[in-house]
């Protein structure tokens, strides 16, 4: 889903999230969203998005311009992405090879997700955020565009 945010009167890049446990969440202003080529370093970057299946996907390195906590966003949808939900088994394997990973001391924490498309029509995605924040609280909520 293509999106738009906006901060005040300024349309911004954003992600915001939330970690388990919390009431409150970061709202982050991008600074820079790149491909990640195999020499970067994850270090390199703020948040990175990483795919499930890196043939048909890369990932992401996102730098961050600056932050604030809880702070209202507008965010409107333009358009849906083609991507398929992640099935338990995809899951699974991804969550035994990121388990290895660390028991071999490569990876300190890593947190995985899957993907589930949900066929609705929403406008502003701000409130859609903030009630999945509060419905799974003891989860890691994440908004990016």
């Amino acid at each position: 889903m293509a999106l738009i945010y906006t901060i005040g009167d300024k349309r911004e890049a954003i992600l915001a999230y939330s970690v388990p446990g919390s009431s409150e969440f970061m709202l982050a202003t991008i600074k820079l969203a790149e491909t990640m080529e195999e020499h970067n370093s994850f270090t390199s970057y703020d948040f990175v998005i990483a795919p499930f299946d890196k043939s048909k996907h890369s990932q992401i390195g996102i730098k961050i311009a600056s932050y604030a906590t809880s702070k209202k966003f507008e965010c409107f949808p333009m358009g849906r992405l083609n991507q398929k939900d992640t099935t338990k088994e995809e899951y699974g394997h991804l969550f035994d090879k990121v388990q290895a990973l660390i028991s071999e001391g490569q990876l300190d924490k890593v947190i995985i997700s899957r993907v589930k498309n949900i066929s609705a029509e929403i406008g502003d995605v701000y409130p859609l955020f903030l009630r999945m924040k509060n419905k799974y609280k003891s989860a890691y909520t994440f908004l990016l565009h």
